[in-house]
């Protein structure tokens, strides 16, 4: 289920340094418009994807298997995602992902990183090429609206701690 922008967005309280999250309405309004775009790339990826597709996404997802480091596994992502997108034979929705990353991302390019997220994209991968590669649009789509709540969810985390830093960081003010 893609969600409506207003259904995902935590209410915020207390003070969020400015400069390290953007409000909540807009992006959880970003990482839903990417939702939707991915997904809509996904499905027309597994309707429209021909034998080169189907191979350079093998290859992609394996490279990503093999990623070594951090570095690898953020330039494999990328790669994976990209063949994906360049299987819907649509400039314009290749433009619209890599668009869509560099937002999401803050403009960095990559993904947020951990090692759990990337045991999440080990699974998720494979499962999402391998449908694409199947012809199976509708999973392909469902499968890319899960695997791409990945990068919402550590934003999400990542604004949870920051606002219990600074809400620490305000009390120790008080007792002073």
């Amino acid at each position: 289920r893609t969600h409506a922008p207003t259904d995902r967005c935590p209410h915020a309280t207390g003070i969020t340094p400015r400069t390290l999250i953007p409000a909540c309405a807009k992006l959880t309004e970003l990482h839903n418009f990417r939702g939707l775009v991915e997904q809509l790339i996904a499905r027309t990826a597994a309707e429209r994807r021909d034998d080169r597709d189907i191979n350079a996404i093998r290859k992609a997802v394996q490279a990503y298997t093999d990623a070594g480091d951090r570095d690898a596994s953020r330039l494999a992502d990328l790669a994976l995602h990209q063949v994906i997108a360049l299987a819907t034979h649509n400039a314009r929705l290749v433009e619209l992902s890599a668009l869509t990353r560099r937002e999401v991302s803050l403009g960095f390019d990559a993904e947020p990183y951990t090692p759990q997220v990337r045991r999440r994209a080990l699974h998720q991968h494979p499962s999402l090429a391998e449908a694409v590669i199947r012809g199976d649009a509708g999973t392909a789509a469902r499968l890319a609206v899960e695997h791409f709540s990945l990068t919402e969810e550590m934003l999400r985390e990542l604004h949870a701690r920051i606002q219990l830093r600074s809400e620490g960081d305000l009390d120790g003010r008080d007792q002073s």
